[in-house]
């Protein structure tokens, strides 16, 4: 699964698209609203409800954010005074965290004790992670990065905004309308744009894994970034790499990654090979080890 150890300053990370991705995140809850985020009941003599974990992950998130990143969240606490429910003390002994502020946005949320608080597939890999869980300890989070190819919309025209014009949200180009998906593939493939290397982007996921302290849930991140392929391939040395990376998958790695589908690998091999060849030379035998795992 690549699953390596996480050191706990890199449980999340901001980058320069942290706005653009928070108003996308924004805007698809306050349209889709329980549709995109949900806490499920008690499955009795299975697993609990999520609600006491949802509440832990937002003041967990928020003490992080603070910590990790002074110059862009900041919390304030309730009184010392204020009677808080049981188990809900902050970092450090301190107060729990009464609300968040966003500082470059302007934007500050208030945090729940309740979840009702505020407005607001069975096979050996299946077996393999209930496992894993089952092992999973507080102190020892993990993460692990996995890839994919995604082709994505024309551009909107000119003046008509798109608060989400790489569809990072959900991928209507492959997967059709969101309200119509009812599992891995759609029922009817959606009408898709011709591959191009100017629609074509990598999307790349980096997924972590840490057990929850109070509730004891695992808590699953995955930040996505789509980055286009003529990017990519403009980059020294790139284009050779990921064209050798991708004539080493196997058969099963694939079928999983949607080879054969969306007609994208001959488009893509094809540019990186062309761009290749117009760098020309070669890696070095350092280069080559340093990079022997690309992408991942």
């Amino acid at each position: 699964m690549g699953i390596r150890s996480m050191q706990w300053d890199e449980w999340i990370e901001l980058d320069n698209e942290f706005e653009t991705y928070h108003r996308i995140r924004e805007h698809r809850i306050h349209t889709r609203g329980e549709t995109v985020i949900k806490v499920l009941p008690d499955n009795p003599g299975i697993v609990g409800s999520g609600a006491d974990a949802a509440v832990e992950t937002v003041h967990e998130i928020s003490e992080y954010l603070s910590q990790r990143f002074p110059a862009t969240f900041a919390i304030e606490r309730h009184p010392p005074s204020k009677v808080i429910p049981r188990d809900h003390q902050g970092w450090g002994g301190l107060p729990p965290v009464k609300s968040i502020q966003i500082k470059p946005l302007g934007l500050t949320y208030e945090l729940p004790f309740d979840v009702n608080d505020g407005e607001n597939a069975p096979d050996k890999l299946q077996l393999s992670m209930e496992r894993f869980f089952q092992r999973l300890a507080v102190d020892k989070p993990v993460a692990r990065n996995n890839y994919f190819f995604q082709v994505v919309k024309p551009p909107s025209p000119e003046g008509v905004e798109d608060i989400d014009p790489e569809e990072l949200a959900w991928a209507t180009t492959s997967h059709g309308p969101e309200d119509k998906f009812s599992g891995t593939h759609p029922p009817e493939l959606p009408t898709r744009p011709t591959p191009t290397p100017a629609n074509v982007r990598l999307r790349t996921e980096r997924q972590t894994l840490r057990r929850l302290p109070r509730s004891g849930a695992i808590l699953f991140g995955i930040r996505t970034y789509l980055t286009p392929i003529e990017k990519l391939a403009a980059e020294p040395g790139v284009a050779r790499r990921l064209g050798s990376a991708l004539r080493g998958w196997g058969d099963d790695i694939g079928e999983y990654k949607g080879k054969n589908g969306g007609g994208w690998w001959d488009v893509v091999l094809d540019y990186l090979d062309k761009m290749a060849d117009e760098e020309g030379g070669s890696e070095t035998e350092e280069e080559m080890k340093r990079m022997e795992n690309y992408p991942y």
